[in-house]
């Protein structure tokens, strides 16, 4: 599926994911289209099917690990009227409970920038300044750093910026699966937060059933093994280490994969020459 490259992070603090039982824990994950649901596309390329979704239940497990409880996490996708594949057979127990808590009517599954904002203004009231808060978006991008929403609704960089200010934690991660999403940090500004961006501001990225950036990320800063110096926090720079050991690793094999038996999706709005010069790398 192509939507993103390269990590690139912006550090003003050092959030941690796992921390002390008093703190609280929030989530915000949005998914901002359907283009990897294989209900709704069901001849995508076996390593597209579903890939989005399978992402999202690797940042909710990793979430979960973590302490972060079901009542303080809120998941978007698409419209809302537009439900994940549930038939999924990877990632299937956290697909499961996923549904159980989450898909169930107590607030709108809409991705939505007006959604987004109100939840946003929920968890502004919530959240102290000793709480740890994530965000995690992945949809479609533009060098514009606009982003797509729900109903393929546009998310500027300036809404961006406004509906994600306010927060009083000093522990926030935000995190944009996106093409071109450093074309999002060179616009906004967000003074108590880690931002990571899963592309440079000038090219489109990567994301399949096994590999997505940011999500390795967030995986490898709640992965207390990462921690190398033994200070208790894995570090951006620690957490960094293993996103481009993952992504050099996978690269010959995704590249590969790429030339050999790969089916372009006739939706995609990224050509498949650019395709063809993105590097996981960077």
């Amino acid at each position: 599926m192509v939507k993103r490259l390269v990590v690139f992070v912006f550090v003003c603090v050092a959030a941690p994911l796992y921390a002390d039982n008093k703190v609280e824990r929030y989530a915000l994950i949005a998914v901002g289209c359907a283009d990897t649901n294989a209900r709704l596309h069901p001849n995508l390329d076996p390593i597209d099917r579903n890939a989005s979704f399978i992402q999202v239940a690797r940042v909710y497990a990793a979430l979960r690990k973590c302490g972060f409880s079901d009542k303080n996490i809120r998941i978007l996708y698409d419209t809302g009227r537009v439900q994940p594949d549930w038939s999924e057979r990877q990632n299937h127990t956290e697909l499961t409970r996923i549904k159980r808590y989450h898909f169930t009517g107590k607030y709108s599954n809409a991705a939505t920038p007006e959604n987004i904002a109100a939840l946003m203004d929920e968890f502004k009231k919530q959240v102290d300044e000793n709480d740890i808060f994530v965000f995690y978006l992945m949809t479609h991008g533009h060098p514009s750093g606009t982003v797509m929403l729900g109903g393929r609704r546009k998310w500027t960089s300036a809404q961006i910026q406004r509906t994600l200010s306010g927060l009083k934690t000093r522990h926030a991660i935000f995190c944009f699966e996106t093409c071109f999403s450093g074309a999002i940090l060179q616009r906004t500004d967000f003074p108590n937060a880690v931002c990571v961006a899963a592309a440079p501001h000038n090219s489109p990225g990567w994301v399949d059933k096994k590999f997505a950036n940011c999500v390795n990320f967030i995986l490898a800063k709640a992965n207390p093994k990462n921690d190398k110096n033994k200070d208790g926090l894995v570090s951006v720079s620690e957490a960094m280490d293993v996103v481009r050991k993952k992504a050099a690793d996978y690269e010959p094999k995704w590249r590969h994969y790429l030339r050999t038996k790969y089916k372009f999706p006739k939706h995609s709005p990224v050509p498949r020459s650019a395709v063809e010069r993105t590097s996981l790398k960077g």
